[in-house]
């Protein structure tokens, strides 16, 4: 679920902070002039970016604030018919795992075809490793899968 900042700009990512953005414009070699052109070069490089819950209640931006029950989560089954070209699905951060695991991977058609990947949270939150770390680990999995 995108954070305040994300929802409030009605962007991807949009915290200042958040490394998503610098690691996918440094990876594919494209600008990150401003956010149309960001998420237009993301799709020619063949990246679909969805979060896994559609809506949720929470207060804040951290994912261990959300609310449990109230989770729905977006519609995989249809998305992935219409895009049966797709593969590999790629976390950003244990919680989006988790979820897609617990409410959708149960229900997913064909989901013997897709290789999950989970990945360090590209959030200013998660402390634990650094920018150039989490950059390595996305780098070797984004080679793996584009």
């Amino acid at each position: 679920m995108p954070g305040v900042v994300s929802l409030e700009q009605h962007r991807y990512y949009a915290h200042t902070r958040n490394a998503f953005w610098p690691i996918i414009c440094s990876f594919f070699e494209f600008s990150d002039d401003d956010y149309p052109s960001m998420t237009t070069a993301a799709v020619e490089a063949g990246l679909a970016i969805w979060d896994v819950v559609k809506h949720c209640e929470r207060v804040g931006s951290l994912d261990s604030a959300i609310v449990g029950k109230s989770v729905q989560c977006n519609d995989f089954n249809t998305f992935m018919q219409e895009h049966q070209h797709i593969r590999n699905i790629l976390f950003n951060g244990k919680t989006a795992e988790k979820l897609f695991r617990q409410q959708v991977l149960p229900e997913l058609a064909n989901a013997d075809r897709i290789t999950l990947h989970t990945l360090p949270s590209t959030s200013p939150a998660m402390a634990a490793l650094n920018f150039n770390a989490k950059q390595s680990i996305w780098h070797d999995t984004l080679k793996l899968c584009c």
